[in-house]
């Protein structure tokens, strides 16, 4: 091997398992540079680490591939069958690893000592996603500590979570079943809190209540389902209490009619600019009437909506001239004939360019396309065939500006 240049040896170590990497490593520490790079090219970005009592590495090998990596992994997935193999890492620092997605699968409970060790391993995280009985002790000890997604931890208990909202400072909380028999967080717990992005659904939402207008620093609200909201009515009640929050995604509805007049009521639809309806089959008629009624109104879209008349579909353009875009996707055109546009007549109030996109529609529930007819052409309307909707999903989506 010492005939053969650099390149030839990545190309030929490159074909070899990671444990027969390491054995070679071990039996010709020359090899140290070469197998060095090539680790450190793979593993920085993502590396997934599974520790088990039985391993296919050894713990001589694994602590020879941990010393080459471990300063340079910036994002680790990490499982462990037990919470004493997290001693395998013990005297290496990830420095700078600041993600870090931990399962660990056993009934034992995660307290201070097993978090105190997570920590002198990994000191700079800024997004932690834990999974396991982990109570919340110690995870104030990651001062830097930006984004917390807890996914079925069940027995993370709730006075840590008000430490950690009052102490660090979190951006991004998302909660993903994370059960509790109805704590209310303390009158003061959010007073210096620091989140821009809430994801959680209805029942969890109700442990923010009634502090949800001490959220200052709140620019994105995501309610993923409505577990605990008997009605829409009690729903808007808690999200009128965000008078700062400039989106609000994911309110699950087949009715917009339960929708709008609340937002109205409560002037949430003063600053509107973008709005989905999605897999709502009235959303097409039914926001007809209130378009005129959002000046500030930009973005509309409708994905897998029915169009039940040609008179709505041109209503839709007569309604709209302070729009900027206007989409149709995966919709249904039901009264069976493709859709007619005149551009003249689209354009003949407007100011401004209309970007129209339609794409994937059909005629019937068949799946027969639509074809759009047009007739006449302006510099003021431009028509798009190509997937505008970023996100697909069965919510009605509205965004604040």
């Amino acid at each position: 091997m010492d005939s053969l240049n650099e390149d030839c040896l990545v190309q030929i170590l490159q074909y070899l398992s990671l444990k027969d990497q390491i054995a070679v490593l071990l039996s010709n520490k020359s090899l140290i540079d070469i197998i060095g790079s090539m680790w450190k090219t793979k593993y920085k970005r993502q590396l997934l680490l599974k520790l088990k009592p039985e391993m296919p590495l050894e713990s001589h090998a694994l602590n020879e591939f941990l010393c080459v990596v471990h300063q340079h992994i910036e994002n680790l997935q990490l499982e462990l069958d037990s919470k004493n193999l997290i001693n395998l890492l013990n005297g290496f620092k990830f420095n700078k690893t600041n993600n870090l997605y931990i399962t660990v699968t056993s009934s034992e409970m995660l307290e201070d000592e097993f978090v105190t060790s997570l920590h002198d391993i990994f000191p700079n995280l800024k997004h932690l996603r834990p999974n396991g009985k982990f109570t919340g002790a110690g995870f104030v000890m990651w001062k830097h500590l930006e984004q917390l997604t807890l996914s079925s931890c069940y027995t993370f208990q709730f006075h840590y979570l008000e430490r950690i909202l009052q102490e660090l400072p979190l951006r991004t909380l998302i909660l993903k079943s994370f059960n509790m028999q109805l704590p209310r967080l303390a009158e003061d717990a959010l007073q210096y809190c620091t989140l821009s992005v809430l994801v959680l659904n209805s029942y969890e939402l109700s442990y923010f209540t009634p502090q949800l207008k001490n959220l200052h620093c709140l620019k994105e609200l995501n309610i993923t389902d409505l577990y605990s909201t008997a009605n829409l009515d009690s729903l808007h009640n808690e999200l009128v209490e965000l008078h700062n929050t400039r989106h609000i995604e994911g309110i699950y509805s087949y009715d917009i009619t339960a929708i709008f007049p609340k937002m109205i009521s409560f002037r949430m639809h003063t600053n509107l600019r973008r709005l989905i309806l999605a897999v709502d089959p009235s959303a097409f008629s039914e926001m007809l009437t209130y378009i005129s009624i959002l000046p500030t109104l930009r973005v509309l879209h409708f994905y897998a909506c029915y169009v039940r008349s040609e008179l709505e579909f041109q209503k839709l353009f007569l309604v709209s001239v302070h729009l900027d875009e206007i989409s149709l996707e995966d919709c249904i055109i039901s009264y069976g004939t493709n859709p007619c546009v005149d551009v003249n007549e689209v354009v003949e109030n407007r100011k401004k360019p209309l970007a129209f996109n339609f794409y994937a529609n059909k005629l019937n529930c068949y799946s027969k396309m639509a074809q759009l007819q047009l007739k006449g052409r302006s510099n003021l309307f431009r028509l798009d065939c190509e997937q505008k909707l970023m996100k697909r999903c069965g919510y009605l989506v509205y965004e604040f500006g």
